[in-house]
């Protein structure tokens, strides 16, 4: 015969799971809701990922005069790139009026860039007149993306990125259901963020000491763009299938690319057969590893530009660009790019001095 007491006993057991349950449950959906509402202002770079939909119609906007003009790239474009200084420099070399877009999630290399542009570019068939790349180091190797989550969550992906994802970036079945989780969890998606604010506020300078071991840890190289922060990835020969692949999209897509190598502190050689693999798709690359108007005085981290650096580099750039190249692929556009500069001239010296 059943003892009454034990069975109650199991039955408040019970009880208590499903209630330590419940708690859980509402405690997640709480934070995935607040997450939601307020995670524009966890950082600088979380309001910049969720404008990107807006920054990509931007960039492709139809314009019955301007020039779109697109730069991507990471952190070094979002501090690198002066977009006034640009356009003022760019009409020196080239008088015709610029619309220009920047689109620079931290922490980014060429496997972000590629799912950003297939997916908000390519895939849609539509895309600006010219296309900006900035890199530096190994960014442009065949490596996994750093950030699956941002990829999941931010970079447009659908099933048609599958194969890619499986083929490059998701190599574990834990890695794949993170995937998968990032679609649908801003809490996941944020989780590292959340961890560093909390443990900001219970340890007096935690970031600055993270930051202070992680550079002792690796002495030459930057924690957020480690050049070769994996010995057994620096010791194996580089590839460049994600490269070629984003250069035959851009190909196809008829955008006038080039890719810059930025400058740094720390000097970095550019593999020849990434080189190669630019030239065979008929795009430039302009070498700005060492820009005469820059000092390391205007890389106070050694990676990213002041604002007088920015200044020098973006003028720099803008007079290194080959303009006609870019501008005039074809004798017609060529023809109507000359008549817009005779109008815009004809109309200035028409109006009163």
């Amino acid at each position: 015969m059943a003892d009454p007491g034990k069975e109650s006993l199991i039955d408040g057991a019970i009880r208590n799971e499903w209630k330590v349950i419940a708690v859980v449950l509402c405690g997640v959906l709480f934070a995935e809701v607040g997450l939601r509402l307020g995670e524009r202002r966890l950082s600088k770079d979380l309001d910049h990922l969720h404008e990107i939909p807006a920054l990509a119609e931007k960039a492709a906007a139809s314009s019955s005069d301007a020039v779109r003009v697109l730069f991507l790239g990471n952190s070094m474009m979002r501090y690198g790139i002066d977009s006034e200084t640009f356009e003022l420099a760019a009409r020196e070399a080239a008088p015709v009026p610029l619309q220009i877009t920047r689109i620079h999630p931290d922490a980014t290399k060429i496997a972000d860039w590629y799912y950003l542009f297939r997916n908000y570019f390519y895939e849609r068939r539509q895309q600006p007149d010219v296309l900006i790349v900035g890199f530096q180091g190994d960014q442009l190797a065949d490596q996994p993306t750093q950030h699956p989550e941002r990829v999941a969550r931010f970079y447009g992906c659908a099933l048609e990125d599958l194969d890619a994802l499986i083929r490059w970036d998701l190599g574990t079945f834990e890695e794949t259901c993170g995937f998968g989780l990032s679609t649908m969890s801003a809490a996941y998606v944020n989780r590292e963020r959340l961890q560093a604010r909390v443990l900001d506020t219970i340890i007096p300078h935690y970031r600055e000491s993270f930051q202070r071991m992680n550079s002792a840890r690796l002495p030459d190289s930057s924690t957020d763009f480690p050049m070769f922060a994996d010995p057994d990835v620096a010791s194996a020969a580089p590839t460049y299938a994600r490269l070629q692949e984003f250069v035959e999209m851009i190909r196809s897509s008829g955008v006038r690319a080039v890719f810059v190598a930025m400058p740094v502190v720390r000097d970095y050689d550019i593999d020849p057969e990434a080189v190669a693999i630019l030239n065979a798709g008929a795009i430039p690359l302009i070498d700005c590893r060492e820009v005469p108007e820059l000092t390391a005085e205007h890389l106070p981290d050694g990676i990213h530009l002041n604002e007088e650096g920015a200044v020098r580099y973006s003028y720099h750039l803008a007079a290194s660009l080959p303009w006609q190249r870019i501008l005039w692929p074809s004798k017609e556009n060529r023809r109507a790019s000359l008549l817009h500069i005779a109008r815009d001239r004809q109309n200035s010296e028409s109006q009163p001095r």
